[in-house]
């Protein structure tokens, strides 16, 4: 696989996490690695290297933003 092409799929996964996050969603890191074909390994580093400015609430696998944060960016009061 060509470097553009992991950089290309580690962009649209990211995005894809973001999404579910900042639409209120929760995530499970085995569902993602199943939906993107990468390890859960690769997933968490995701969230917890690349994403790591955001408030994310971890818990037994699943991932999802801090309730305070999004209620904040929906009300206009970004941190």
């Amino acid at each position: 696989m060509s470097k553009a092409n992991q950089h290309d799929k580690l962009a649209v996964r990211l995005g894809m996490i973001l999404t579910g996050l900042f639409s209120g969603k929760r995530l499970h890191v085995d569902e993602l690695a199943n939906e993107h074909n990468v390890t859960t390994r690769t997933i968490q580093r995701d969230i917890n290297q690349r994403l790591l400015y955001l408030p994310i609430d971890s818990k037994n696998g699943w991932y999802s933003l801090d309730k305070t944060f999004l209620q904040d960016i929906y009300k206009g009061r970004c941190r």
